[in-house]
């Protein structure tokens, strides 16, 4: 065994051992998670726009994260099963059919970003803001500012949010 395979086997051995004490996380506190990550990679893409915009690919890595994260804090508000999976289109038409909306502008916005963060919508490559493709092909396409996706995050984020109290509190008389 190599070293640094032991060393995995003692950390396996460290993270089991808190497996036993796993507990339930409420749904409402779940929604919250997903909301503070979906918080800290916007936040991180609008650092990278403002401070080194060159590093667009890297923003729009944070900022797939980003709408990511805060689509499944709106399927987690609606206590829909979460996909296991990074697609942004396919996790924005799960949510629509629990009730999310986002305008045409911003719906396409999330698709020229799933170009570049999920699969390319040319070639069917994926990931290409994390790895390099291993065949001639062109990185490129409509990037979106910065802004539309902080805008885009911030109604998802409000969406959840929203649903999430009613969750907590029941329906409000009107």
């Amino acid at each position: 065994m190599s070293d640094i395979q032991q060393i995995q086997q003692k950390i396996e051995a460290i993270y089991r051992s808190s497996e036993e004490s796993k507990v339930k996380v409420p749904q409402a506190l779940q929604v919250m998670q997903w909301i503070s990550f979906a918080e800290d990679y916007i936040a991180a893409a609008s650092i990278i726009d403002g401070q080194a915009p060159q590093h667009w690919l890297l923003r729009l890595q944070m900022t797939g994260q980003a709408v990511e994260s805060a689509l499944k804090a709106c399927l987690v508000s609606a206590d829909a099963e979460l996909p296991n999976h990074h697609d942004l289109v396919q996790l924005y038409e799960s949510a629509s059919k629990h009730g999310l909306t986002l305008s045409d502008p911003d719906l396409a916005a999330i698709v020229h970003l799933g170009h570049f963060y999920f699969q390319d919508v040319a070639t069917g490559t994926r990931y290409k803001t994390r790895y390099p493709t291993d065949q001639t092909e062109r990185l490129g396409g409509a990037v979106p500012y910065n802004s539309a996706f902080v805008s885009i995050v911030r109604s998802l984020i409000e969406q959840a949010t929203e649903r999430n109290q009613a969750n907590i509190s029941g329906p409000v008389p009107r």
